[in-house]
């Protein structure tokens, strides 16, 4: 789990780094105008998640079911909140581009996107969501039996805001309970969105990802 959230980080660009209440268990972030509660029991990682030596490097909120480092068979539910530079980005002019480097990340880690790119409202604000799901092939407990294999769904939204990206990333062990993840999160009002669903699409082949890419550091 540790590595495939490692892939999120190099890039990460200095931003607001928000505020965290233990008593509520609230994220807030008023640059960017949201929040984000964090599940009962949950533990947080977001300090141990910042890259080594890179102090413009920034991960604004990364929380876990249970402790990422433990081992476990079963998918650990967790919240990835990250801000990048756009700039780092040439080329790049809506949040639907980005996903073209980010799924060649969340692929090489064995991921499939189940669907393209679309529209999806999250109270005031509208973002652009995909999804993803992986399925574990080597279940060490009951190799061989398909139904008893884990699955990890992944849902990515994706929003520019102040000449950033934001990244809010979402793991779970079935897509209602991404969904329901989903539902901590909340915008301040800023510009009412536009009609859009709220229902994932239809699942289908994934169209091979542009060839916009972050050049070299």
């Amino acid at each position: 789990m540790i590595a495939l959230l490692a892939l999120y980080l190099p890039a990460l660009a200095q931003s607001d780094p928000g505020t965290y209440d233990d008593a509520t268990r609230l994220y807030r972030n008023r640059t960017y105008a949201f929040s984000c509660r964090v599940p009962v029991g949950w533990v947080l990682r977001t300090e141990q998640m910042q890259p080594d030596g890179a102090a413009d490097n920034q991960v604004l909120l990364a929380a876990f079911e249970r402790p990422p480092e433990a081992r476990a068979t079963a998918p650990v539910s967790t919240i990835l909140i990250a801000s990048e530079s756009q700039s780092a980005y040439p080329g790049l002019k809506t949040a639907e581009d980005y996903f073209a480097p980010l799924t060649e990340v969340v692929t090489a880690k064995g991921f499939q996107a189940v669907n393209e790119p679309y529209p999806f409202p999250v109270g005031a604000e509208q973002v652009i969501r995909r999804d993803f799901s992986h399925e574990q092939k080597d279940h060490p407990e009951k190799e061989g039996s398909e139904k008893d294999r884990a699955t990890t769904y992944q849902s990515t939204l994706v929003l520019l805001s102040h000449g950033s990206i934001l990244s809010f990333t979402f793991l779970a062990a079935s897509e209602d309970d991404v969904d329901s993840l989903i539902e901590n999160l909340s915008f301040t009002s800023r510009i009412a969105p536009k009609s859009a669903p709220k229902s994932r699409p239809k699942t289908g082949p994934a169209k091979k990802a542009s060839t916009l890419q972050k050049p070299p550091s």
